[in-house]
């Protein structure tokens, strides 16, 4: 019988060896990716220039990293592209619209949608014709006038 405990002590002994080590392992994967991480420096991020005095009221993104931003007193969506250049992707008064207090980017359906609005009443002149909130939707491709709604 002692034979027998003996070499249960041994196997045991053996196990918990093996254990150890595979938790010792474990250990030094970890303090690795905890120094790894540490080391790793934060980018500082890249200042977005819009028009001057241009009141971004809102902000949307599509897949490919491109920016889509609303004016509040312009109107329009300006379109900041991953590399950081600048277009007007919507030209205040398209499509009769008025100041943008809204966007949505749907890349499924292809459409940059814009809440626009005539704040006339408020003092603020309208870049576009319509009076009223309207929905204006745009192809997200092209910037082209897809439709108009009124609210």
């Amino acid at each position: 019988m002692k034979k027998y405990d003996n070499a249960l002590r041994s196997r045991r002994q053996g196990e918990t060896l093996t254990t150890g080590r595979a938790f010792g392992a474990a250990a030094a994967i970890l303090a690795s990716c905890v120094l790894t991480a540490g080391l790793a420096q934060a980018q500082s991020p890249t200042p977005i220039n819009v028009p001057d005095k241009s009141f971004p009221e809102s902000v949307t993104a599509t897949s490919d990293g491109a920016l889509y931003v609303g004016s509040f007193n312009h109107g329009g969506v300006t379109r900041i592209t991953p590399t950081g250049k600048v277009d007007a992707f919507i030209s205040p008064g398209a499509n009769g619209s008025g100041s943008t207090l809204g966007v949505l980017a749907d890349e499924k359906s292809g459409t940059l949608y814009a809440c626009s609005n005539n704040l006339a009443g408020l003092g603020l002149p309208s870049p576009g014709s319509d009076k009223g909130a309207f929905l204006k939707t745009f192809d997200l491709r092209t910037g082209a006038p897809k439709g108009s709604f009124a609210l």
